[in-house]
């Protein structure tokens, strides 16, 4: 009895002006090939964010929509953001 894990991106759409991106991935645990949990999970990622271990498909995305350009737009929002959020 062999059990398994996969993880598939089932939808992702690209933000307009930061270029972020928002996935949908389905988990499913199998047993011999049988399903015996699903799961949809959604998480996003940001012009800024690590993506050593994502998918060779979602790093060849993210590598042509973050410009340096776009990054640093980002990088210049969160300082923004973050500016109001400072703890003193």
């Amino acid at each position: 009895m062999a059990i398994t894990k996969e993880t598939n991106i089932e939808f992702y759409k690209i933000g307009v002006e930061y270029k972020t991106i928002e996935l949908i991935e389905s988990v499913a645990i199998k047993e011999d090939g049988n399903v015996l949990s699903s799961a949809n999970h959604r998480r996003s990622l940001s012009p800024t964010d690590d993506i050593s271990n994502e998918s060779d498909g979602l790093k060849a995305i993210a590598e042509f929509l973050w410009t340096n350009e776009v990054k640093q737009a980002w990088i210049d929002k969160m300082a923004v953001v973050n500016e109001g959020t400072s703890i003193k």
